[in-house]
């Protein structure tokens, strides 16, 4: 930016003294396009934007890049708050306790089943850890199905399709560390917010090289002190919603910072290029008002054409945030235990619309003044 400063003011000042008091400092000259035939408002504002397009297509890069701040703050949001009903949503156990060996004798109510951990081999998520669970086709604690499942067919979470990109009938290869590499193929996606591979309970002990009939976790829709005490690990999901809560509450400073950096960057860009544009044209300004026309249509047709530029930047810039969001995303969690998707609300994206029209309206009326400052007498400064 110092450089840019630097070379432009430095071609300015190299004119002549009379050419700067004249503010005759190198600008193009007019559009010869002929335009007579279109109304006379319509032509004026045309022939700006041919004379300044290279001020437009700035203006419209950073409006673009303040909505994908905007856009970004608001889907965060969004996206943490979505996740935190996920969790609260698709959880229906209470407790997970798991042990070293065979559990003790399940409480009524409770279920028995195989919790493990695997690692991914291959190129894409190599090393990973994932959790494999094995349960009762009439587990009433997971809402899965496993009616398409055996020992090489089973369901992943979504956790694990968004980070890894796995869908219905890819196959990738597993290293239950117990046993050699298995490889299974994906027979389904499933509503669980943590990064978990399912089958029938008899299938995934045949995947993991365990003994038939063989288990070591209960799961529990009530907490039990007794298997609290005994259990080497224990999954709560007051806890699992308490980290939620915890991970949501440490992205609100990230989320305000963004969102007042993107309404800065607003302002700033749409601001000092379109007082730019009122002192490149006092002359002409000058000029308009001495002909007769009065304050507001003059800032109609110096300024009426950059609310038509804000609505196209939304037009394109709303989707291509979101488009531009969603890998980046998933890149800037991959140190996160699990994934979830980028997601903007329609109350968001209707709230992004009216902050940024509403920004536009403060810095059209503080435009509007300083146009409002150019005096009719500044065209007697261009005259010998």
């Amino acid at each position: 930016m110092t450089l840019v400063s630097f070379l432009v003011l430095r071609r300015k000042l190299a004119k002549e003294p009379l050419q700067l008091l004249r503010r005759d400092t190198g600008q193009r000259p007019p559009s010869r396009a002929t335009l007579e035939s279109l109304p006379f408002a319509f032509s004026f504002r045309l022939r700006s934007f041919m004379r300044a397009w290279t001020t437009y297509v700035l203006m419209l890069l950073g409006v673009v890049l303040s909505l994908l701040l905007m856009v970004f703050s608001f889907g965060m949001h969004d996206s943490v708050v979505s996740y935190a009903d996920d969790v609260r949503e698709d959880i229906d156990f209470e407790v997970v306790y798991v042990f070293l060996g065979a559990p003790p004798t399940s409480p009524d109510g409770a279920e028995t089943a195989t919790l493990r951990s695997a690692k991914l081999v291959g190129a894409e998520g190599a090393g990973a850890s994932l959790s494999v669970i094995g349960i009762d086709k009439d587990t009433q604690y997971f809402d899965v199905d496993l009616s398409g499942t055996d020992e090489t067919h089973v369901l992943i979470s979504k956790a694990v399709s968004l980070r890894y990109g796995y869908e219905v009938g890819d196959e990738f290869t597993l290293d239950p560390m117990d046993t050699d590499n298995r490889k299974v193929v994906v027979a389904g996606i499933v509503d669980y917010p943590q990064m978990a591979v399912f089958g029938e309970h008899e299938d995934v002990n045949s995947l993991l090289g365990l003994d038939s009939g063989s288990s070591n976790a209960i799961v529990s829709g009530t907490v039990n002190d007794d298997l609290d005490n005994q259990a080497q690990s224990v999954i709560s999901r007051s806890d699992m919603i308490t980290s939620v809560n915890t991970f949501t509450q440490a992205m609100r400073p990230t989320i305000l910072v963004l969102f007042i950096a993107s309404i800065g960057l607003f302002i700033i860009v749409m601001f000092l290029l379109m007082r730019m544009v009122v002192d490149r044209e006092q002359y002409s300004i000058s000029l308009m008002k001495a002909l007769g026309y009065d304050e507001a249509e003059v800032g109609h047709l110096y300024l009426g054409n950059y609310v038509l530029l804000v609505l196209l930047s939304l037009a394109v810039g709303l989707p291509l945030s979101v488009a531009i969001m969603r890998p980046t995303w998933q890149y800037m969690i991959s140190s996160l235990a699990t994934a979830f998707p980028f997601t903007t609300s329609s109350r968001s994206v209707i709230l992004i619309v009216v902050i940024v029209l509403a920004t536009y309206g403060v810095v059209r009326f503080l435009s509007g003044r300083h146009l409002r400052g150019v005096d009719v007498t500044e065209i007697l400064k261009d005259r010998e």
